[in-house]
């Protein structure tokens, strides 16, 4: 569904940004991550779709029933979960890769709690 495509590439581009305004360079190993400014709210990982709420205080020309099919989306990323970078959970290797997110976008899991709709990064191991 094409409202549920744009939500989820909105969430990703957001996450995007905000990880890398909080990340230290590859190179710099020990250097204390950047904070982020008081203005940048820090939303997540599990985000919930605008509502018909936010369509009519936005101003939008035509609320349409769509918005209200669109899924909640919980982000797998070292922003939320800084210990899922650290080692490769195959051979518990700790030089792995983050190669960006997912290729075949979001996917539905069965969670603790209910099931979820749920995105996140790649992880690349160098050794296996």
């Amino acid at each position: 569904m094409k409202a549920q495509l744009g939500w989820e590439a909105e969430v990703v581009k957001y996450v995007s940004v905000v990880h890398k305004l909080t990340a230290v360079h590859g190179n710099k190993k020990g250097a204390t991550p950047p904070s982020l400014k008081k203005d940048v709210l820090i939303l997540g990982p599990h985000f919930l779709p605008p509502g018909y709420i936010h369509a009519q205080k936005q101003d939008t020309p035509h609320i349409t029933p769509g918005i209200s099919y669109i899924q909640a989306l919980t982000v797998v990323h070292p922003f939320y979960y800084p210990t899922i970078s650290g080692r490769c959970p195959g051979c518990s290797s700790s030089d792995v890769l983050l190669e960006g997110w997912t290729t075949k976008g979001a996917c539905d899991v069965h969670g603790l709690h209910r099931n979820e709709h749920a995105i996140g990064v790649q992880i690349i191991c160098k050794h296996c």
